[in-house]
């Protein structure tokens, strides 16, 4: 497992990178994430979580190169980490309140959330 993962995977524009592979188990996918579905699969809205796995959330523009080309690499974290780590997306301009939330002001723009904690770059520095 460990020698077949590439940082880098191939990038085909064409491809609709956002496209939800039904094959795979929920828990490989890099999936949509809404504020229903957050509330449903993250944490619900009092700030209570709702599992134990940690969570990488990622904002994107689905226009936009630079989030294609994250998605590509955030797709296949999800299937080299299956089981320990959730991997999601947030659509930017459809979901003003999630981004509001984590005040999300550059795209991509990547949060991690554990133990009902929200981290970003900024907690990091």
């Amino acid at each position: 497992m460990e020698g077949d993962f590439n940082p880098h995977p191939p990038f085909d524009d064409k491809k609709d990178l956002f496209d939800q592979d039904e094959s795979l188990p929920e828990e490989e996918r890099f999936i949509k994430i809404t504020g229903e579905r957050y509330d449903e699969l993250i944490m619900d809205r009092w700030g209570n979580k709702l599992n134990d796995t940690p969570w990488v959330i990622v904002f994107l523009l689905e226009d936009n190169i630079d989030s294609r080309r994250a998605a590509t690499s955030y797709k296949s974290l999800a299937r080299r980490y299956q089981g320990r780590v959730r991997f999601g997306y947030v659509s930017y301009p459809d979901e003003e309140l999630l981004s509001a939330t984590f005040e999300a002001r550059s795209i991509p723009f990547t949060a991690f959330i554990k133990d009902g904690v929200a981290y970003w770059y900024r907690d990091f520095a």
